[in-house]
């Protein structure tokens, strides 16, 4: 993975800031995980921008989201679907339910499969019995493709993560 990482490759440069950032297989050390996230912020792939993004998150208890926020400006389902899900978890009321659902929404109509699950499980709870069924089957179809997909290479990150 190192190798990699001195290479150029964005994935692995992103995953050695992981690893010294949780101090996993090597020890924790937070410039060294910064030196990471510096030569990965280089390439201008989205996938690498979400991963730092979510560094970003991490490293702020999930209080400075923007990048996050700037990626789901360029419409990156993933980033969508992050602040849709953050969103419900800082207010799970139903008032709360409602207010990011149209991220969920805006995420799945971009092709992001988690969105889309997450927005027929909302939709399933909140359906009257007799409409549960098809909105059932509709989720199982779901899952199934994320399934079988997960199998595929390469792997599209605006659909997985």
């Amino acid at each position: 993975m190192r190798e990699l990482a001195y290479n150029g490759n964005d994935e692995a440069q992103i995953t050695m800031a992981w690893a010294y950032l949780w101090g996993e297989t090597v020890g924790a050390d937070n410039l060294e995980a910064d030196r990471w996230i510096a030569k990965a912020s280089v390439s201008a792939a989205l996938a690498t921008r979400y991963d730092i993004a979510k560094i970003e998150l991490v490293r702020s208890d999930y209080r400075d989201d923007t990048t996050m926020r700037q990626l789901a400006a360029e419409k990156y389902p993933p980033s969508i679907y992050c602040l849709a899900y953050m969103m419900l978890e800082r207010d799970s009321s139903a008032k709360g339910k409602l207010a990011c659902m149209p991220f969920f929404d805006l995420a799945a109509a971009l092709g992001h499969l988690p969105a889309k699950a997450a927005l027929l499980s909302f939709q399933i709870s909140n359906a009257p019995f007799w409409k549960k069924g098809c909105l059932v089957f509709s989720l199982a179809k779901t899952l199934l493709c994320f399934w079988l997909l997960l199998g595929t290479k390469p792997r599209d990150p605006r659909v997985y993560t």
